[in-house]
């Protein structure tokens, strides 16, 4: 039985997403979903857009302007709507500047 994991990325950063679909490509116990190569074996984007809750798991190809797109987001909502999603998704920062922690006084201080 096939493993069947959905990649979710922004367009922009097609070139990583190429190098993971590559290199899950090699597995035949793995089938990488992307929706420039898939989108056609489904009717409409509506219904490629809900098949994403059925996969066994999606890789999140993070970067800022994934986070900005409503697209992108509409894609981890569908995700979400599984009820175990948290052991679904594995999230991959492009971009580490993308998000820094924020330092209280209050952390600071109990730190100490």
């Amino acid at each position: 039985m096939k493993v069947n994991i959905f990649l979710s990325y922004y367009w922009n950063d097609s070139c990583e997403a190429d190098k993971i679909y590559d290199y899950f490509k090699k597995n035949q116990n793995i089938e990488l979903h992307r929706d420039k190569i898939d989108i056609k074996k489904w009717g409409s984007i509506k219904e490629y857009m809900q098949s994403i809750s059925n996969m066994d798991y999606t890789i999140l190809l993070i970067s800022d302007s994934y986070l900005k797109s409503a697209n992108c987001m509409y894609e981890v909502l569908e995700v979400m709507r599984d009820r175990n999603y948290r052991d679904k998704i594995f999230p991959a920062a492009l971009y580490s500047g993308i998000y820094s922690p924020v330092k209280s006084e209050i952390c600071e201080a109990l730190a100490r």
